[in-house]
């Protein structure tokens, strides 16, 4: 009695409106209609269909719940995937600015990288270190540089750069801005310290929760699985993923460093370098024109212009270097034509030369001659050129092979273009079938290269005139790349 005393005094005390007071007296009724209705049931023996009807409509609300909450799930797991796709299409550009021989760095790298990460099933952040520095060394091997000879201070700014690009990703993840570093770090203690004891705990309390609802421990398991498969995939996705990043800026960076663009003993600030980084507006495509003798390389030039300026003739008729300016749909082309390939050395080195410094390149073969073996000899020398270590950061100019005079090839009184030369086994004319077969040969001469037909007769329909236009405006982004990537280079020397 005296204990209820005292606890009806406390409640006065902490209530001086009286409302809790008058509750707890409220529910001394209920408490004994609740305990009297039990002995009730069990005297007149409704107590089994009591406890039926309870269990019954406690499964169906249950239900209810595990319906609303399976949406719920689905919603969240549909939201993750976009969250993940997000984050999926932060990936590591490469660089425009990056030559042929570095993309393919580039490509091995990613490769190498996602192997590493694969073997390594830890997803310890710790770990990437060893990762990175194996980055770098893969990338200087490539470049035949030495491995990692910087002082103290130029390390720190080459992680200062790795850092900066990594940040950019960063910021493409879902709620970024609200991962402080205190949480991170305080949930990685926490995981490490105690992370399989809170995760036993937590997987007993689920389980003794399920004992006070026998009819739903199934449905539980499931929900359980499930949204322990959802977490559990999407935090490792997103490790590897943040792991990723962080090392394809790596090999980023160390292309760039390796390749010249990036200096580690440049004091310069960002803006400052980006302002003088900045190229002077391209004016005009440089296109040089290169094959045989009487390829037709001038006669090309004529019909771009629609005028004829270019000497044409059965004989050698450029016999040095000649440029023409002209427009086509409003953009400039200086247009290079050269004295054709004669089988002398000097000859061909002036070619390379002229070739390693154009934009783009047009090569005017013969479908007449069988006989490749200049064209062939030059080729290799260009790809060659492109393979040497000094030059692994020079832009190959995009080459468009032409297969000039494709009308003169047998039965030459046969001339009704345009043919249809997209499937063979659909062309029934004589000269389709003898220009495909031409194509084909020339093909694998220059395996993987564009290859077009080409007829400019001075007295018959023309033929691929527009075909190459297209070719040109569709590789024009990469020659503008290219003229950069040059220009660049001349400012280095």
């Amino acid at each position: 009695m005296q204990k209820i005393k005292l606890f009806f005094k406390l409640l006065v005390q902490l209530s001086p409106t009286g409302i809790p007071v008058l509750l707890c007296v409220s529910l001394l009724p209920l408490i004994g209609m609740f305990i009297a209705g039990i002995f009730y049931l069990i005297d007149e023996g409704y107590w089994l269909s009591f406890i039926v009807i309870t269990l019954a409509l406690n499964t169906v609300a249950y239900l209810v719940f595990l319906k609303a909450r399976s949406v719920e799930n689905k919603e969240t797991e549909e939201n993750t995937k976009a969250h993940l796709e997000d984050l999926n299409a932060s990936n590591v550009q490469p660089s425009k600015d990056w030559s042929d021989q570095e993309l393919i760095i580039w490509n091995n790298g990613k490769a190498n990288i996602q192997q590493r990460l694969k073997q390594d099933q830890t997803f310890d952040f710790a770990t990437l270190y060893e990762h990175g520095l194996n980055v770098f060394h893969t990338v200087a091997e490539e470049f035949n540089k030495p491995v990692l000879k910087f002082s103290i201070t130029e390390s720190l700014k080459l992680s200062e750069e790795v850092t900066r690009r990594y940040r950019l990703q960063i910021e493409k993840i879902p709620f970024h801005h609200e991962i402080t570093l205190d949480r991170v770090y305080g949930a990685y203690n926490l995981y490490q310290n105690h992370g399989s004891t809170i995760a036993k705990a937590y997987q007993a309390f689920t389980y003794a929760r399920m004992l006070f609802s026998p009819a739903t421990i199934p449905m539980n398991l499931a929900m359980k699985a499930q949204k322990d498969r959802i977490f559990s995939s999407v935090a490792d996705e997103i490790t590897k993923k943040l792991q990723s990043l962080l090392l394809e800026e790596c090999l980023s960076v160390a292309i760039d460093l390796y390749g010249g663009r990036f200096s580690v003993s440049d004091d310069a600030d960002i803006d400052t370098k980006d302002e003088a980084a900045k190229a002077e507006p391209i004016e005009h495509v440089r296109v040089v024109l290169v094959g045989q003798t009487g390829a037709g390389k001038s006669q090309l030039i004529n019909t771009l212009k629609e005028e004829t300026i270019a000497e044409v003739s059965a004989l050698p008729s450029t016999s040095e270097k000649k440029m023409y300016s002209t427009f086509i749909n409003e953009q400039k082309f200086h247009l290079i034509d050269l004295q054709g390939l004669d089988g002398n050395e000097k000859t061909q080195k002036a070619m390379l030369t002229e070739m390693v410094n154009a934009d783009l390149v047009v090569w005017m073969l013969k479908a007449n001659q069988s006989s490749k073996q200049l064209d062939t000899n030059l080729f290799n020398e260009f790809n060659a050129y492109y393979e040497q270590n000094n030059n692994i950061s020079r832009q190959k100019p995009p080459v468009i092979f032409m297969l000039n005079h494709v009308d003169q090839l047998s039965p030459t009184s046969e001339w009704s273009p345009p043919y249809d030369l997209s499937d063979a086994a659909l062309n029934e004319t004589a000269k389709g079938k003898i220009i495909n077969a031409a194509l084909e040969y020339n093909a694998s001469l220059f395996p993987d290269q564009t290859l077009l037909p080409l007829a400019i007769p001075t007295e018959r329909t023309k033929f691929g005139v527009d075909v190459l236009l297209k070719t040109l405006f569709e590789q024009l982004d990469k020659a503008k790349n290219t003229q950069l990537n040059r220009l660049r280079h001349k400012t280095k020397k």
